[in-house]
């Protein structure tokens, strides 16, 4: 009898190798995803939630299969995009980048999906549980 559906290898594209591999674990039972997430300097559009859907599915099918996930997604809130808007509109950076990123929490309460463990910034600043950490 075949293997079920919970057991056998997983194969995922590694992008570095340009092919598919069997997924290797460093350690056993153990899934840690980073996935660069969205720069914010405009409102969440359709290639963030493409992003976030992907890497959704994935997760919950690492969980379903038995695996501990460790889901990372990082916010750029510095970049050139955001400093031209910030001087566009003549604020500070800082205020373009806190606008766009309050919209984040509900595109994933839209998808009724858990948001990452934490959301690590560029500029060393991490939301975890709503609050924001410096690094």
């Amino acid at each position: 009898m075949g293997k079920g559906y919970r057991e056998g290898m997983i194969r995922l594209y590694d992008t570095a190798r340009r092919s598919v591999v069997p997924l290797e674990l460093r350690d056993p039972g153990k899934v840690s995803i980073y996935v660069c997430g969205p720069t914010v300097y405009a409102p969440p559009h359709l290639g963030h939630g493409r992003m976030a859907l992907s890497y959704d599915i994935l997760r919950r099918y690492l969980v379903f299969r038995g695996y501990d996930v460790e889901f990372v997604s990082n916010i750029t809130d510095i970049e050139d995009k955001i400093i031209q808007r910030a001087a566009e509109e003549g604020r500070p950076w800082q205020e373009v980048t806190a606008e766009f990123r309050a919209g984040l929490p509900v595109t994933h309460g839209a998808h009724q999906r858990p948001p990452p463990r934490s959301h690590p910034h560029a500029t060393g600043t991490s939301w975890t549980d709503g609050a924001a950490h410096r690094h």
